[in-house]
């Protein structure tokens, strides 16, 4: 099935706006091609510029989702630190720190998780708070990657 009519469906219905205007450039394409076709030297310069405020539309849009979810992490990060140590995750320090790949091994899991939410000084409501403030960023994140991804093998195949 062709792109244009693709595209709609696998959108993200609530961020449609921000996504290439495929008509438009379309519609400049088919231009170039009847005056090429017609012998005449097309004027290109429409296109390149919708094209070019198509890109920094996307790149905009996608760069400002991100920061947030980076904003999102990090005040997520600050305020439930005090409950969770994730140092031993990590082997090494600095910026030459790999994961490390055993992190979550079983014997990891007995050593550091709780019996229950009281173990980590929260309760329940603040569980449930901090549970759903993660969830919506995930599915943030899911949208995010959709859309990049999306736009991606869109542009390289099309």
């Amino acid at each position: 099935m062709k792109f244009g009519k693709n595209l709609p469906r696998n959108q993200v219905p609530e961020w449609s706006a921000s996504y290439l205007n495929y008509k438009d450039l379309k519609r400049l394409i088919k231009t170039i091609a009847i005056e090429t076709r017609n012998g005449q030297e097309p004027d290109r310069a429409p296109f390149f510029y919708a094209l070019d405020r198509n890109i920094e539309t996307v790149d905009g849009f996608f760069n400002k989702r991100l920061a947030e979810a980076q904003r999102r992490l990090k005040l997520l990060e600050s305020r439930y630190d005090e409950h969770f140590d994730l140092t031993n995750l990590y082997e090494g320090s600095g910026d030459g720190r790999t994961q490390h790949t055993n992190a979550v091994d079983d014997e990891y899991q007995k050593k550091t998780a709780p019996k229950s939410s009281e173990a980590w000084g929260l309760d329940r409501d603040e569980v449930e708070e901090l549970l759903g403030a993660l969830l919506e960023l995930r599915s943030h994140l899911r949208k995010l990657l959709w859309y990049g991804g999306m736009l991606a093998t869109r542009v390289s195949i099309g």
